[in-house]
């Protein structure tokens, strides 16, 4: 078996395992209302039917700053970061993932971070980020 038709196999397992659906999106164009400073965004979308979503490591963090006036401030959030593969089959010819892309699935938008294509771009691995508060209301 040749490495491209292994990959595909192998693609086709984990699709069926680990399968969610995801939008990914791209930003096309923004308008500004300068009345009320709201920014409208329109966006290039793609639903991508089952895109392999691997576990999430989730990473707490502190974040501060200090005032001039010696006040410091700062406040804990967490960093969800996960892997996602979407199969090359499953893509628009005309949808180009790049720094700007987004992923949206589970309620929230996840920012890219890192994407590299597989052999013959059979796959993109992309590395996604979103933040979380730690705090449990």
């Amino acid at each position: 078996m040749n490495n491209l038709r292994q990959i595909n196999v192998i693609l086709y397992q984990l699709k069926k395992n680990f399968g969610m659906t995801i939008d990914l999106r791209n930003p096309t164009d923004s308008d500004v209302n300068r009345v009320t400073g709201n920014i409208h965004t329109d966006y290039d979308v793609v639903k991508i039917k089952r895109a392999i979503v691997l576990p999430a490591k989730v990473t707490p963090s502190f974040v501060y700053g200090l005032v001039p006036a010696n006040f410091s401030y700062g406040g804990f959030f967490g960093s969800h970061l996960r892997n996602v593969i979407v199969d090359g089959n499953d893509l628009e010819e005309s949808f180009l993932i790049k720094e700007k892309t987004e992923a949206l699935f589970e309620n929230a938008i996840h920012v890219l971070k890192d994407f590299s294509p597989t052999a013959g771009k059979k796959s993109y691995i992309l590395s996604l980020s979103t933040l979380s508060n730690t705090e449990i209301e």
